[in-house]
C-alpha cells in the first residue's frame, strides 16, 4: 500500500516471500544477509528483521521474490580425492571455504498480484527467484532463505554468543578449547571439514564417534551456506558464534548442545 498508493495485499498470501523491490529500493530478509548466529535488529524472534538495500531490478512496479518449492544440492562426488582426505581438527580456525559466493537468478515464473483497473501492465508481481551457493565457478546448492531449517527434526542448534551478555574475549584460543570440551563431552573424535564435497560427504564418510568440524570460521556467507545445507542433507550441526567465548559462558554452551539424532552424521559450523 506504502509504496503503490491503492494495493492493500493480504501478508496471509505472501509468506513465501523473502524480497520487496520498488523503484531503488530492495528491501530483503536479514536471514539472507548475515551470519546465522546473529540477532535480528528488530530484536524480536517472532518479526524477522528487514534491511533495505540501494538498488533495482530494472523491473517497473513492485516485485516480490519468492523462493522455488524445491531446491536442490549438489550430489557429492566421490571421485574426488578431497572427499576422502579429512584429516584431524588441530584447533586452528580458518576458512577453507574462502572461495563461496552467493548469487540472485531468476526463474521464468511471475504472477501478477496487482492490477489497477484499466492498466495493461501489473503494478505488484510475484517473481520466482533462486539464491544459489557457489564454489569458485561451480553449483553448490539452491536454497530457499536462512530460516527454512526452523522448525524441522534436524533443525540446527544456534549458539547466539555469550548467553550472560559480557561481549565475549578476544581470545581465540577459547573457541578451539569449546570444541575439545564438546568432544569429552561426547566421548568423540574431531575431523576437519575443509570443502564442498567433504561436508556433503560426511554422512558416509563421518563414523559414529567422530564430528566433523566445518572450516568456515568467520565468512558468514559460508557459514550460512553450511547451516542450510546441513539441514537439507539431514546432517545434525551446531553453529558456534564467530566472536570468542568467555569462560563462564563456554561452559554455559556445552551444557546446552544435544545432537537431535546420534544415527544422523553430526557437525560443528565454526
Amino acid at each position: 500500500m506504502t509504496e503503490t498508493g491503492d494495493h492493500d495485499l493480504h501478508s496471509e498470501s505472501l509468506e513465501s516471500v523473502v524480497a520487496l523491490a520498488s523503484e531503488n529500493s530492495i528491501y530483503v530478509a536479514e536471514s539472507l544477509l548475515q551470519d546465522p548466529t546473529l540477532h535480528y535488529r528488530s530484536m524480536d524472534t517472532e518479526f524477522l528483521g528487514l534491511r533495505r538495500i540501494l538498488g533495482n531490478l530494472d523491473r517497473p512496479g513492485v516485485v516480490m521474490l519468492m523462493p522455488p518449492k524445491t531446491s536442490l544440492v549438489r550430489e557429492p562426488d566421490f571421485k574426488r580425492w578431497k572427499v576422502v582426505q579429512q584429516v584431524d581438527f588441530d584447533g586452528v580456525l580458518f576458512d577453507a571455504f574462502e572461495q563461496t559466493s552467493l548469487h540472485l537468478s531468476f526463474t521464468d515464473f511471475e504472477v501478477p498480484i496487482g492490477i489497477k483497473s484499466g492498466a495493461v501492465d501489473a503494478e505488484v508481481v510475484l517473481l520466482e527467484a533462486l539464491v544459489s551457493v557457489h564454489d569458485g565457478r561451480q553449483w553448490v546448492a539452491d536454497f530457499h532463505d536462512g530460516l527454512e531449517c526452523r522448525g524441522t527434526d534436524l533443525e540446527p542448534f544456534i549458539v547466539t554468543g555469550c548467553p550472560n551478555g559480557c561481549g565475549g574475549l578476544s581470545d581465540k584460543a577459547l573457541r578451539p578449547r569449546t570444541i575439545q570440551d564438546l568432544g569429552r563431552k561426547f566421548k568423540c573424535r574431531f575431523k576437519s571439514i575443509e570443502n564442498w564435497d567433504e561436508l556433503l560427504c560426511s554422512g558416509e564418510n563421518l563414523l559414529r564417534d567422530e564430528i566433523g568440524v566445518v572450516q568456515t570460521h568467520n565468512s558468514w556467507i559460508s557459514r550460512l551456506a553450511a547451516t542450510v545445507i546441513c539441514n537439507r542433507k539431514q546432517i545434525c550441526s551446531t553453529v558456534l558464534p564467530t566472536q570468542a567465548t568467555c569462560p563462564e559462558c563456554d561452559k554455559g554452551i556445552i551444557d546446552s548442545v544435544a545432537w537431535k539424532s546420534s544415527r544422523s552424521a553430526c557437525v560443528i559450523i565454526v
